[in-house]
Parts: C-alpha cells; structure tokens; sequence
C-alpha cells in the first residue's frame, strides 16, 4: 500500500481509503496508477495514465464511507452541470441563423474551472469507492510554500 508518510494506516478501512500501489488499474484498464499527487481527509488523488485517451489524469479516489460517498455524487453532478451549461451554441440553421452563444461557454472565467473528463465506482477491500477523472494542473499551493 502506498500511502505516504502522511497518511495512517488506520485510515485504510472500511469506509476509508482505497489502498492503491503504482501501477494499478482502474475502471476496466482504462486508468494505470503512476504515482501519488496528494491527498486530503476526503480523498486520495493520483497521477495516471489514460490509456483510451493516451494523457495523464488526476484519479481522485474518495473514502467509501456514505457520508463521502453523498458528498463525492454531489460534486459529480455539480461539475455534470458545469458540462452542461458549458456546451458550445448549436449551429445555425435556415430557421434561426444566428442563434445566441451559450452564456457559460462564452463567460471568460470558463478557462479557470478545473476539466472533469470521467467518473466510476471501484470496488476495492474497504468497499465501493466514488472515482472520479480530471485533467492535471499544476503545483499545489503547499508544494509552492515548500518549495520557497
């Protein structure tokens, strides 16, 4: 298990964490674990490779208890909506040639909200845990007071 130095083991039972080791699978294959990016008294959050795509990922792996698990579904249908509000205007047609662009898609704070690209549940040894796939951004806040 790789859980850093941070984490406890206590922390991986039962409602907790997911233990996860470099080079584990997620979602059917489509996910490989490259190495750990952080982690939160909510989560863990790991580097990966995906492979349909060929990019990497941010894989957050939410503790399995119910009270995470609400709260994980909660942000996937926020971030669901982000999605859908953010969908390019439709084309025009004969009918209505100039249509009006979508406000979010068009709203010049769009570029600032993190990309959700997937979600899953993994069924894991201390039960089922709420996945969920974004793009990787950068440096931490943390990492960048550590490194100065």
């Amino acid at each position: 298990m790789s859980h850093g130095s941070t984490r406890r083991w206590e922390d991986y039972v039962k409602g907790g964490y997911h233990p996860v080791k470099i080079g584990d699978v997620f979602s059917d294959g489509r996910y490989t674990v490259v190495r750990k990016l952080g982690w939160g008294h909510f989560s863990t959050v790991w580097l990966a490779r995906d492979s349909k795509q060929n990019r990497h990922v941010a894989l957050k792996i939410v503790k399995s208890a119910p009270r995470y698990t609400e709260t994980a579904l909660d942000e996937i249908k926020l971030l669901q909506r982000l999605i859908t509000s953010s969908t390019p205007p439709t084309a025009p047609t004969p009918s209505n040639p100039h249509p009006a662009p979508s406000p979010a898609h068009t709203h010049p704070g769009r570029s600032h909200v993190i990309q959700f690209l997937d979600h899953f549940r993994h069924k894991g040894p201390n039960d089922v845990h709420v996945c969920m796939v974004f793009e990787v951004l950068g440096v931490n806040l943390l990492g960048l007071i550590k490194r100065y």
